[in-house]
């Protein structure tokens, strides 16, 4: 566990924010595993991270990660977070729309000799897709046939 998680969890938020690959070598195990709900499998190491960092900041070049809530229960933490950011670059195949978004989710990492080594991230993909504009009859067809 790391010596001091309120400061750990700020560089890893300060790592989102710019992007900087030498804290991400700080914070990520080489090894890490991240599991995204919207993947079928997870990413695996630690450039997949910063490869994930960059899209993300390349489609949102302004975007800003604040953690609202933290737990810390052992060797892991639980952080509620949101982001902001304007999409000005193309993100998972849609192209930029000028939209100003933002996206809620939970982050559960678990910690090993100080690095994170396994993450799992919940976010609201549809609220950001809404936010996009982006058609998503798939997905509104379904929540309608629900209950």
């Amino acid at each position: 566990m790391p010596e001091n998680p309120r400061i750990f969890l700020a560089r890893m938020v300060d790592l989102w924010n710019t992007g900087d690959p030498d804290a991400a070598r700080d914070l990520y195990s080489e090894f890490v595993v991240y599991h995204h709900p919207n993947r079928s499998e997870p990413f695996h190491g630690r450039d997949a991270i910063l490869q994930q960092i960059a899209g993300i900041r390349a489609a949102f070049p302004d975007f800003e990660l604040k953690i609202n809530e933290l737990i810390i229960e052992g060797n892991r933490f639980v952080a509620h977070w949101m982001w902001t950011g304007t999409h000005r670059g193309v993100f998972h195949g849609i192209e930029p729309t000028g939209n100003r978004a933002s996206a809620r989710g939970v982050s559960v990492m678990r910690i090993e000799s100080g690095r994170i080594i396994e993450e799992y991230m919940y976010d609201d993909a549809l609220g950001l897709l809404r936010q996009l504009g982006v058609a998503v009859e798939a997905f509104r067809s379904q929540a309608h046939r629900v209950g």
